[in-house]
């Protein structure tokens, strides 16, 4: 019969208690963050109510942002008229449109 070795851990080894919490050491120094440009196209699809939940996560300068990058354009007022003919808007749109013409106008 063959028998295994015996190892015997030198006096300053010690198994940990695994009822003990084990501590991460504490680093001296501040590790060095590297960064490297990684691109990655990843295409999502968004409905438009989950574009409208965007906007609403946005604060007051973002929402500022986001009228002035659709004022940049220059098919907005085709695509407004487009909109306002669109069978699917309903009178909460047209509110919300016409509020924004309203406030705009101040």
């Amino acid at each position: 019969m063959r028998r295994s070795p015996i190892l015997i851990a030198p006096a300053f080894f010690s198994m940990p208690n695994p009822n003990q919490r084990v501590q991460p050491p504490q680093l001296t120094k501040p590790m060095i963050t590297i960064r490297k440009r990684i691109e990655q196209y990843t295409e999502i699809n968004l409905s438009a109510s989950e574009v409208a939940d965007l906007f609403w996560e946005m604060d007051e300068c973002h929402q500022a942002e986001f009228f002035n990058s659709l004022g940049f354009r220059s098919r907005l007022p085709v695509q407004l008229l487009s909109v306002t003919h669109c069978d699917i808007l309903d009178e909460d749109g047209r509110r919300a449109m016409r509020l924004i013409g309203q406030y705009a106008s101040k």
